[in-house]
């Protein structure tokens, strides 16, 4: 697994028991797929 995946699944972690955001779902193929480069 990717640390950025990571980083980002704590933050979201974060941020539903903040009460900011609604819980992190899983992801389903097909739907928002994309990538991003990080460092560069």
């Amino acid at each position: 697994m990717q640390q950025q995946a990571l980083k980002d699944f704590a933050q979201a972690v974060a941020n539903f028991f903040a009460g900011m955001h609604r819980r992190p779902t899983w992801r389903k193929a097909g739907r928002h797929e994309g990538f991003r480069v990080v460092g560069v």
